[in-house]
Order: structure tokens, then C-alpha cells, then sequence
């Protein structure tokens, strides 16, 4: 479908609706015919909100994460980033001497030169609120509730960050939906439409 030109209000349009099996979640969620209630956080991490990413998350120990990929260079492919996981596993080295050589494969990495400038060219709170830059007015942030690749809470964070510097922010937890999956059809054009006019 074509966008209609500026000033022509665009035909409403409605997603087909199909009759698709869903999953059970009485396991974990109730509802008392007014509104639904979770019964039991531990049944809903099981049932609903597996994670998928092990302790450290982005800067897994094994160092093959995509974002261990994504802090490479063109020397090492794939490298560990994280500040508070080097010192974590520093301090744990005592009393666990198997966390020993994985501190000293941080540490090895975190040294190198160049690492420190590319965790701060990606780290959005590198720049919210930061004078000299150029930042957006308004942004979107939605976050699906059953996402089990990132924490519900780097969504809000950075969504109160953001507010706290003064830019509008519109974010949204979206009920049932996965990782990369939290906007409905239409209304990202919809909230793009809205600060156009």
C-alpha cells in the first residue's frame, strides 16, 4: 500500500486477524473478569519469560556472543568489554581460582588499545543530555514483554534517562511480544505523523 499524499488521511488499515492456537498461560495468569493478575513470578519466568542469555549477558564468558563480536577488532574478532565483569571475576579469583584465567582473559582484553573509545561511541548514555550534540526531539522505545534476549529494565532505563534530559519520550512494555517484535503494524507511522503535525 502506498503512502497517500501529505494532507490525505490514510484508509484505516486493520491486520488480518487469524485463528492461531496461542499458549496456555494459566500456569501463571489469572483473571478475575475485570483484570489479569500474575499468579506466580517464578511460573512466569519458567512458562513465559525464559531467558536466553546466561549470567553476564552481552559480554559472555565464553566471549561468543554477538556483542563480543561487535566490540571486536580487526585484530580479534571477538573480545570482552565489560568493565564490571573484569572486576567481578578479579575480586571472585580468591575464592573461586577457576574464575582466575577467565579474569585475566578481561583484563587481556579490556587493555587494548581502542577498546575504551568503542564502548563509548555505542553507549547511548555516552551523549543523553551531553552538551555539543545534536540529539532527537522525540523518541520511541518499545520493549515486548515476553522478550527474552534483553532485560525489560535497559528499555526503561534508557527511557528515563532520556525523560530526565528533557527529550519526549514515548515508551511502552507490549503485552505478548517477543525480542524486535514490539510494534504494532501502523502505529510507529502514526506516532511519526503525530509530532509532524
Amino acid at each position: 500500500m502506498l503512502r497517500p499524499p501529505k494532507g490525505v488521511d490514510a484508509p484505516h488499515f486493520e491486520p488480518p486477524m487469524l485463528p492461531v492456537k496461542g499458549t496456555d498461560k494459566r500456569a501463571w495468569l489469572n483473571w478475575d473478569g475485570e483484570r489479569a493478575h500474575i499468579s506466580g513470578i517464578d511460573d512466569y519466568v519458567l512458562n513465559h519469560r525464559r531467558r536466553m542469555k546466561p549470567c553476564t549477558s552481552f559480554d559472555k564468558l565464553s566471549r561468543d556472543s554477538g556483542e563480543n563480536e561487535e566490540f571486536g577488532s580487526p585484530e580479534q574478532n571477538l573480545r570482552h568489554f565489560s568493565r564490571d565483569a573484569a572486576e567481578a571475576l578479579s575480586e571472585m579469583s580468591a575464592e573461586y581460582p577457576e574464575a582466575k584465567a577467565l579474569a585475566a582473559e578481561y583484563a587481556r582484553d579490556i587493555a587494548q588499545p581502542g577498546l575504551e573509545d568503542i564502548v563509548r561511541l555505542i553507549d547511548p548514555y555516552s551523549y543523553i543530555g551531553q552538551p555539543g550534540g545534536k540529539q532527537a526531539r522525540s523518541l520511541r522505545i518499545r520493549v515486548g514483554a515476553r522478550d527474552a534476549d534483553t532485560s525489560p529494565m535497559i528499555g526503561l532505563t534508557l527511557a528515563l534517562s532520556l525523560s530526565a534530559a528533557g527529550i519526549d519520550t514515548d515508551y511502552a512494555l507490549v503485552w505478548d511480544q517477543p525480542h524486535s517484535e514490539a510494534d504494532y503494524p501502523g502505529e510507529v507511522c502514526d506516532w511519526i505523523d503525530s509530532l509532524s503535525k
